[in-house]
C-alpha cells in the first residue's frame, strides 16, 4: 500500500546542508543588533558590575581575592565581606572615579566621601558604587592600623 522512500546520499546531503543553513541564520538573527544598555530615566547607565573582596584572617591578614579587573567608565559595586573577628575597611587608593552620592560607606571610618572605600565590623558587609573614570593599576588596602603591613593589599586594575 505504502511504499517505503529512501533519500539517496544527495538528497540527505541537500537536506543537512539546508538545515544546516537555516540553524545558523536563526542564529545570527537572534545575535544581531547591537545590545541594548540599561538605563534610567535620565539616560545613566544602570549595568553594574559587582566585585567582592574578602577578609582572610588565617595565619595573617589578606584580602581574597588579592586582585580585580574591572573596565573604564562601566559601573562598579565594589564589597567588603568581613568574616573575620576583627573590624577592617578597604580603600581603593587614588583611583579617579565618579562615586554614587547615595551609596554609602558602610560606616564612617575617617573616609571622605570622594573616596572609594567601605568599612565593616566583624561579620558584617558594606559595599560603595562608583565608575571608574581612569585605566591604571590602583591599591587596594585596608586602612587600619597594621593592617596593610600585615598583608591586607591587593590591586584593583581598570582596562580600557
Amino acid at each position: 500500500m505504502f511504499q517505503r522512500f529512501a533519500p539517496s546520499g544527495h538528497t540527505r546531503l541537500i537536506f543537512a546542508t539546508t538545515l544546516g543553513l537555516l540553524l545558523l541564520l536563526i542564529a545570527t538573527a537572534c545575535s544581531s543588533g547591537a545590545a541594548e544598555k540599561k538605563t534610567d530615566s535620565n539616560g545613566h547607565n544602570t549595568e553594574v558590575v559587582e566585585v567582592t573582596f574578602s577578609v582572610v584572617e588565617e595565619g595573617k591578614l589578606e584580602f581574597a581575592p588579592l586582585n580585580a579587573r574591572v573596565v573604564v567608565g562601566k559601573k562598579v559595586m565594589l564589597t567588603l565581606h568581613n568574616t573575620g573577628r576583627l573590624e577592617h575597611d578597604l580603600l581603593v587608593a587614588d583611583i579617579p572615579a565618579e562615586i554614587e552620592a547615595d551609596a554609602g560607606h558602610g560606616g564612617d571610618a575617617g573616609h571622605a566621601a570622594a573616596e572609594v572605600a567601605v568599612h565593616t565590623l566583624p561579620g558584617t558587609k558594606a559595599s560603595v558604587v562608583f565608575t571608574p573614570t581612569h585605566p591604571g593599576t590602583y591599591e587596594v588596602l585596608c586602612t587600619l592600623p597594621g593592617h596593610k603591613d600585615a598583608g591586607m593589599v591587593g590591586h584593583l586594575v581598570v582596562v580600557a
